[in-house]
């Protein structure tokens, strides 16, 4: 028989954490805090168990009917606190945020990022969908698919309700079995659907303090997902650049600099005067950049890694350095390299609460102070959150 479990706390990646009759800590999907629900065990190993949630017995008052019923129905990944009320995913985004500062930085850490922390702001209030990317991959029959969570098989779909209107609807997209295709909408108005690879050219725009930037680049490039996020991150990065001091003429590197959205801004802050060098892995990404920005921007292509950034550091000094790194963060070693640049100013940005807390306590035991912490919600009715952060020498 499952068993009933008391959800007590959260743990990072969408989960919920509980204990069974037996002591045993459970990892529980589909609940929230402060919920007694009935457990189905997926997986149970020596010291931990997993399952989900299949019947709720006392329910959190963020509970909700699940915002995309069709994925709840066929376990879909990627919408994992799609059953709680946006208050709800906030508050659960912000124990993970506490919690990953607490066990991974340290007390120390968590202590001084909470005091300059400020609560996670909120892209787009409402239940509308913000996507304006997302992939799918067609099944046997031809029809748009997604993949049930931590498996291959395949959950036709004939819609999208997280995604922005113009892309949606799915009913009428086909193709040849197995192909993926990617859904893109861009701010000026232009929709496409293509495979996954295609060098398909389109423009996005973005406002940035009453100056509006374009930028050329592939559907198969990377931009922010959700349709506010490339004008709020670029504008906590201008704001990151103001707080110390008049940035005008300052030296600034950015790494994992894409295809230059940041790039664009920070250029016309620091002036003619300045100088910005960008360092970006994909080279396509990079080709794409050196079109969107100045010509004075220097657009580097290459590895960041230990090896590349203490050779650039050796051979520059700068002001300012500005980091976008993926998911698994920047690292001990190039964090610290970066602490010791003597930079005045960093503003880090990262897309996971693990790594952010991993790279913010290199810069932190190494002198930096925390100005501010702005976490974003950038990926409703998922467990991913957007953490922006200004640190400064003293």
């Amino acid at each position: 028989m499952e068993p009933i479990v008391e959800i007590t706390g959260v743990a990072h990646g969408g989960t919920c954490v509980g204990r069974l009759p037996s002591g045993k800590v459970v990892f529980v999907r589909h609940t929230a805090p402060g919920e007694t629900v009935r457990v189905q065990i997926t997986e149970e190993l020596a010291t931990r168990a997993f399952g989900d949630a299949i019947d709720v017995v006392v329910a959190s008052p963020h509970r909700r009917a699940h915002i995309w019923p069709e994925a709840a129905r066929h376990n879909i990944g990627g919408v994992e606190l799609g059953h709680l009320s946006p208050l709800g995913q906030r508050e659960f985004k912000e124990a993970v945020l506490d919690h990953t500062l607490r066990r991974i930085g340290g007390a120390d850490i968590a202590e001084a990022a909470n005091d300059v922390r400020e609560p996670i702001r909120v892209a787009s209030p409402g239940s509308r969908g913000t996507r304006t990317r997302f992939r799918t991959i067609l099944n046997d029959e031809g029809r748009p698919a997604m993949r049930r969570y931590h498996s291959n098989d395949l959950v036709a779909i004939d819609r999208m309700p997280l995604a922005v209107a113009p892309i949606a609807d799915l009913s009428e997209v086909t193709g040849p079995a197995g192909a993926q295709l990617r859904h893109v909408a861009t701010s000026t108005g232009e929709v496409h659907v293509v495979e996954a690879g295609a060098d398909v050219r389109i423009t996005e725009q973005v406002s940035v303090a009453g100056s509006t930037y374009s930028y050329q680049l592939s559907t198969d490039r990377f931009w922010q997902a959700h349709e506010a996020a490339p004008q709020l991150l670029a504008e906590q990065v201008r704001s990151g650049l103001l707080g110390p001091g008049d940035p005008e003429g300052i030296s600034v590197l950015e790494l994992f600099s894409g295809v230059g959205l940041f790039s664009a801004p920070i250029h016309d802050v620091i002036g003619r005067r300045g100088r910005l060098i960008t360092v970006e892995g994909s080279e396509a990404a990079a080709g794409d950049a050196r079109a969107n920005v100045h010509s004075s921007v220097e657009v580097r292509h290459g590895r960041i890694d230990r090896r590349s950034v203490r050779a650039l550091l050796a051979e520059h000094s700068f002001d300012a350095i500005v980091v976008d790194p993926p998911r698994t963060g920047l690292g001990k070693d190039v964090a610290s390299l970066l602490a010791d640049s003597g930079a005045v100013a960093v503003i880090l940005i990262a897309c996971d609460p693990a790594a952010f807390a991993r790279d913010l306590a290199v810069f932190v035991r190494k002198g930096y102070d925390v100005q501010w912490i702005v976490p974003f919600d950038l990926f409703e009715h998922t467990h991913h959150l957007e953490t922006t952060a200004l640190l400064t020498l003293p």
